[in-house]
């Protein structure tokens, strides 16, 4: 969100962007004139020098388009979601009994997995996953893996491997291959990577309604969607998920097929090689 706010990268619900910053709740202000609102008059004077037809925005998915919409800085131009992609041959099913092996992972374990480059990071919501799963400690064979830096795992009560920050894409496809589920309780986002990482290794997801995960976390096809920051429907979201193994082994090949489909790196190249000639087209005219 950072080209059409004051500043921030995220508002956390602030919308104070819509009008032009100021008494930032980010910066625990409470003057009009502050840092941000500043910001925003310098961002107002460079994009109010160009006509819309002087510039073209691409957002990562509807929700990011609709606020840029909203925006009072960005809301004059035109704005394209082209989603976010990854390499599909690199994010790829393993062999879940190796991924596990090599892992150190039980193979009778019913494995979830969470991912953020700052694990502590509010906006990505494992406080909620760990109140989600201490309704979950009776049940058999939970396993966690928590992929990303700075991860208090001592209070979590079921069996749990920290990663670290994991920077092969090798690696991170094992991870995702060894897992049922991965768990994805964000508050506020753009696209996340992890998401369709995750689909192109053919691992279901579950989480909330953030960004543009409504267009890639579809029902029964390939994961399931809880509404957001509801820690007890996360925990009832990944009982229900766990509960039809037989499901699971269907939605995979369907997450798979949906990132290769949808998501892939020549899909992306494709769709911004579409836009510059339609640009160009309009500009020919």
């Amino acid at each position: 969100m950072n080209p059409f706010t004051g500043g921030c990268h995220f508002d956390a619900g602030c919308r104070k962007y819509r009008d032009e910053c100021g008494s930032c709740p980010k910066l625990g202000s409470s003057e009009e004139n502050d840092l941000s609102r500043q910001v925003w008059q310098r961002r107002q004077i460079a994009y109010g020098g160009m006509s819309s037809t002087q510039l073209q925005l691409v957002a990562p998915c509807l929700w990011v388009a609709e606020e840029v919409r909203r925006s009072s800085l960005l809301g004059g131009f035109p704005v394209t979601v082209i989603p976010y992609s990854v390499d599909v041959e690199a994010f790829a099913p393993r062999d879940r009994v190796f991924a596990r092996n090599a892992l150190g992972i039980p193979q009778e374990a019913r494995v979830l997995v969470f991912a953020a480059l700052n694990v502590s990071e509010r906006r990505k919501g494992f406080s909620l996953l760990v109140e989600a799963l201490t309704g979950l400690r009776e049940d058999p064979n939970l396993f966690l893996l928590v992929v990303g830096g700075h991860a208090a795992v001592e209070q979590i009560g079921i069996p749990c491997r920290p990663l670290g920050y994991v920077s092969s894409e090798r690696l991170l496809s094992i991870v995702f291959s060894a897992a049922d589920l991965c768990v994805v309780p964000t508050l506020q986002e753009t696209g996340p990577l992890i998401v369709i990482e995750s689909l192109a290794c053919g691992t279901p997801v579950v989480g909330f309604p953030a960004g543009d995960m409504p267009e890639m976390v579809r029902a029964g096809d390939t994961g399931l969607l809880v509404p957001s920051g509801d820690s007890a429907a996360l925990r009832e979201g990944i009982r229900t998920m766990l509960a039809r193994p037989d499901r699971l082994a269907e939605m995979r090949i369907k997450c798979r097929h949906v990132a290769v489909g949808e998501y892939s790196l020549e899909i992306m190249a494709r769709r911004h090689i579409s836009l510059y000639e339609m640009m160009l087209e309009r500009n020919q005219n």
